[in-house]
């Protein structure tokens, strides 16, 4: 029982990953769209009288573009401290595949860069509370 719901939690945990990189690195393809949409599921009723914004962001950091809430609007200020605080949050190797896709010297990650990317990412938004900024 232990090890299927381990197996479960990893699962899972995989599928968040490459959600969160769909969304946030790659938000202008159907599966950044599909992924947006699986993302705005889970999260809190939007107010009834705003419409979403769906911004994307850009750092001076070498990060690829990504989104946050649909109503997130952070000024630049927010966006510096947000930007600096994830790159502080990566480790060295997702670091080193940031400034990769950055420079556009990556072509076809492998899936293990690619999940380990994503999860590093996301990781480091939700540290960084950016779905609230």
């Amino acid at each position: 029982m232990i090890e299927k719901l381990k197996l479960a939690v990893f699962a899972i945990a995989i599928l968040a990953a490459n959600v969160a990189f769909f969304h946030f690195a790659l938000p202008d393809t159907v599966f950044g769209r599909l992924a947006s949409w699986v993302i705005s599921a889970f999260e809190k009723d939007a107010p009834a009288d705003e419409k979403p914004l769906n911004l994307t962001f850009s750092c001076k950091h070498p990060l690829p573009e990504f989104t946050l809430g649909p109503y997130s609007n952070p000024s630049e200020k927010e966006l510096d401290t947000l930007c600096q605080c994830i790159w502080q949050e990566l480790p060295a190797p997702a670091k080193d595949f940031a400034k990769a896709i950055s420079d556009g010297s990556i072509s076809s990650p492998s899936d293990a860069t690619f999940g380990a990317f994503t999860a590093n990412f996301s990781l480091a938004i939700r540290r960084c509370d950016g779905m609230n900024t």
